[in-house]
């Protein structure tokens, strides 16, 4: 679609991010107690939860409260899809207590939530997302002419809910590659969560040269990974000297079990 210049418009723009950690901004609203609800419960059991939210703007905030699903894969695709629509959704299981709340300038609102677990057969780990979107007020001072750009911030909350003493941790390692980018190497790694438990995996690279000598030890951050869901992470090798060299790649998920597979590299 092609554009031309009018000498007379009226644009409004409305712009939604989705906001991965607790942030404030002047005028706006924050979460300031988590963006992570995790609960450990039995099927039958009834939990109840809160979303602190604060509004730090100087006049009261309007501000919708909904739900959706959350699924995402190592190759980037994020779906927040219609609520139960993923087989492992806990969201018919949630419980808000209302769809808009309006805060007074500089307050908190604790608003609440409830989880009614069913009685079904459960295994393992459910979630889904809350958001909480900021409903902005209409501009009333717009002057004909001029573009008028409105944003809008959403939070998404993830609750999770896991069927205690159920569930097997698992992951598969995809797809292990040795890349290079602007002329640093690094390793490229796919994981697949094939498991019923949600992990939070910390990755470990030990490296050995051709005589059996250690010489790294590399790592990379944290990721959430829920079942059937991937992620895809990168260990930076810029501090490894070249040569031919023998690694161990370890995922610890905190479990008993350990993964892990044995690479050989030449950087």
């Amino acid at each position: 679609m092609i554009f031309k210049w009018m000498t007379w418009f009226s644009l409004v723009v409305i712009i939604c991010v989705i906001i991965l950690l607790p942030t404030s901004i002047k005028g706006g609203i924050s979460i300031i107690n988590n963006l992570t609800h995790e609960y450990e419960s039995s099927a039958g059991n009834f939990v109840e939860g809160h979303i602190d939210i604060q509004n730090n703007g100087q006049n009261d905030q309007f501000v919708r409260i909904y739900k959706t699903d959350y699924f995402f894969d190592y190759l980037g695709t994020v779906d927040y899809g219609l609520p139960g629509t993923n087989k492992r959704s806990n969201s018919n299981w949630i419980i808000l207590n209302s769809d808009y709340v309006t805060i007074p300038a500089g307050e908190i609102l604790k608003f609440r939530y409830n989880i009614a677990i069913p009685t079904d057969s459960l295994i393992g780990t459910y979630w889904s997302i809350i958001m909480v979107e900021a409903i902005p007020e209409p501009d009333t001072t717009q002057q004909e002419g001029l573009v008028n750009i409105t944003s809008s911030i959403r939070y998404a909350i993830q609750i999770i809910t896991t069927i205690e003493n159920t569930g097997t941790p698992d992951l598969e390692f995809i797809n292990v590659e040795l890349l290079e980018e602007n002329g640093e190497k690094y390793l490229q790694i796919d994981i697949l969560n094939s498991g019923s438990l949600f992990l939070n995996p910390f990755l470990s690279l030990d490296i050995y040269n051709d005589k059996g000598e250690k010489s790294g030890f590399l790592k990379s951050s944290k990721r959430k990974i829920y079942p059937g869901t991937s992620i895809r992470q990168k260990i930076d090798l810029k501090e490894i000297m070249p040569g031919k060299y023998q690694a161990l790649l370890v995922a610890d998920t905190g479990f008993d079990d350990v993964f892990g597979i044995n690479l050989s590299m030449e950087l």
